[in-house]
């Protein structure tokens, strides 16, 4: 067993560093690369919730009674929302599935528990929560042999007899324990073929990259089971109102408008964009729509694609599991997108979409060294960080892209029998984790809750972590200023990173964090606050 060390380092000096019998939770933390912010985690098959510090102190437990599927976030309000897993395996069975969705407010109370799926359908893998409060589901939908002909499916092909397509489903929570479907999308409504020509959808396949191809397979084992695209992720981009659905069996990303009407959905035409429930955009795997080979993909079996902006462009971040590479291996990848100021999409007609490559490429000097076969995920930060989950090992860690260097591990303490005793190998245990989200301080959630740390995970932690500075890092000419301010405060007289804590006047905490001489808080209402370092105060004004 492989034990690891704790080291924090301030700004040229190690001022902790010792070597610890430690396993899990934190087990290393470079404090001087490292983002600020706070990782949510929620462990597949077990019950509770969790968002830690750095340093792996739980920030807020969510404690359950119901098991948990795989996705899970922090709305904008800073409820947690994730999936359920009641084991409904009588109708569609399939990995990742979920059969009801529930949110946690702060204090653990279940504001909303609201079960999905029948006989037909089938929640699976993700979700999204809006903004307006609505959640959209992954749902698979069951076709059958008559359907699947109706639209030009080779039946040939097929190795079961109905076919799991993806769909997706709005819902509008309206009680603690209902909802109102208002917006639905099918991939069905989609489909190109050049196999019957007596069907409406027959045509040449090339000519409709807008189109999924009714007979495309995927690969290996898994080709022409009934769960045909076996889509993992879904995200939400609220600026373009747009979707982006990860297509795991046929190592492609697509991009669909949910500006859309559901009959302008389940049409050609219609929403912002004027394609209705077409493919606006799709990338990795060109030979899906005749524009390519196999040695053209980007993609390979991935996970968790989401869509960022970083200095004025738009990309495309991937966990690509490489299960399909000649050499199986795992990457984090970024695209960018030929992406208009619109949120429309370049494309030359009669070829590929673009791009041919990626703009940036994560993985170890051997390659073969990091290998996650299944689920797992990535997170691009708000410093260029780059957050990893290694899901089958519940390992997750941050990478300096700067330098390609891990500069925090964690180990999942939490296995589906709940927290371990650290010194216990990660390797013994069944501790998975779909994929991490990380969240910074000034996220909008967190405004008005109490975010001190509380115990770490792990049971009988040997970890010694403190994310505290002394005050001897404040010089005695601390400047803080503007003051009033009207979103950002900035320090004089501070040595490299430390600790904050807003507070209002009732004495509650409203914001924390790691400060190296500006402090975001345009979240906070304007009104009379206390800033504290450690014993050093001050009393600032918000206008």
């Amino acid at each position: 067993m492989l034990f690891r060390s704790i080291i924090l380092i301030s700004t040229g000096l190690f001022f902790y560093s010792q070597v610890l019998c430690q396993t899990l939770g934190t087990v290393s933390y470079d404090y001087n690369s490292t983002s600020d912010g706070y990782v949510l985690y929620s462990p597949t098959g077990y019950t509770d919730s969790y968002l830690v510090d750095n340093c792996g102190r739980a920030i807020n437990h969510w404690q359950g009674a119901l098991t948990n599927g795989n996705a899970f976030y922090l709305d904008t309000l800073g409820n947690l929302v994730k999936t359920i897993d009641d084991g409904n395996t009588q109708y569609i069975d399939g990995g990742g599935s979920f059969d009801r969705i529930i949110k946690q407010a702060w204090d653990g109370t279940i504001t909303w528990n609201y079960s999905y799926g029948d006989s037909e359908s089938r929640g699976h893998h993700d979700f999204i929560p809006l903004p307006n409060g609505n959640v959209i589901l992954l749902v698979w939908e069951r076709k059958y042999y008559s359907d699947c002909i109706s639209v030009g499916r080779d039946t040939s092909t097929m190795t079961d007899t109905v076919i799991w397509a993806e769909t997706l489903v709005e819902i509008q929570p309206t009680g603690l324990t209902t909802g109102n479907v208002v917006w639905k999308w099918d991939i069905f409504d989609h489909l190109i073929q050049d196999f019957d020509n007596t069907k409406s959808n027959f045509g040449v396949v090339a000519d409709h990259p807008e189109l999924m191809n009714a007979n495309v397979l995927g690969t290996g084992n898994n080709a022409g089971l009934a769960d045909w695209l076996h889509a993992n992720s879904i995200q939400y981009v609220e600026e373009f109102d747009q979707i982006v659905i990860s297509l795991r069996k046929i190592s492609e990303a697509i991009v669909i408008d949910h500006s859309t009407t559901t009959n302008e959905a389940a049409s050609h035409a219609g929403g912002t964009y004027g394609k209705g429930g077409d493919i606006l955009y799709r990338i990795g795997n060109p030979e899906n729509y005749d524009h390519g080979t196999s040695t053209d993909k980007l993609l390979f079996r991935q996970h968790d694609c989401v869509i960022f902006p970083s200095g004025g462009n738009y990309y495309m971040s991937v966990f690509n599991n490489g299960n399909d590479r000649p050499t199986q291996y795992s990457s984090v990848d970024l695209i960018q997108l030929p992406m208009n100021p619109d949120g429309s999409y370049q494309y030359t007609t009669g070829t590929a979409y673009a791009p041919s490559s990626y703009a940036y490429s994560y993985t170890t000097p051997t390659p073969t060294d990091f290998f996650a076969n299944r689920t797992s995920g990535a997170q691009f930060l708000e410093n260029g960080n780059l957050i990893v989950c290694h899901g089958p090992q519940g390992y997750f860690f941050e990478v300096d892209t700067a330098t390609n260097t891990r500069v925090w591990e964690y180990y999942n303490p939490v296995d589906v029998n709940g927290p371990n005793q650290d010194g216990t190998d990660p390797a013994t245990l069944q501790n998975n984790v779909f994929k991490v989200r990380k969240y910074s301080p000034s996220f909008s959630g967190f405004v008005g809750k109490t975010l001190n740390p509380g115990n770490y995970v792990e049971l009988n932690s040997l970890n010694t972590c403190n994310l505290s500075i002394d005050d001897s890092k404040i010089n005695s000419n601390l400047k803080i200023y503007p003051n009033p301010f009207e979103n950002q405060i900035l320090i004089d007289g501070i040595q490299g990173k430390i600790d904050f804590e807003i507070l209002d006047l009732s004495g509650r905490t409203v914001l924390v964090g790691t400060t190296q001489g500006k402090i975001n808080a345009s979240e906070l209402k304007a009104g009379t606050y206390l800033l504290r370092f450690n014993n050093t105060s001050q009393i600032v004004l918000k206008y």
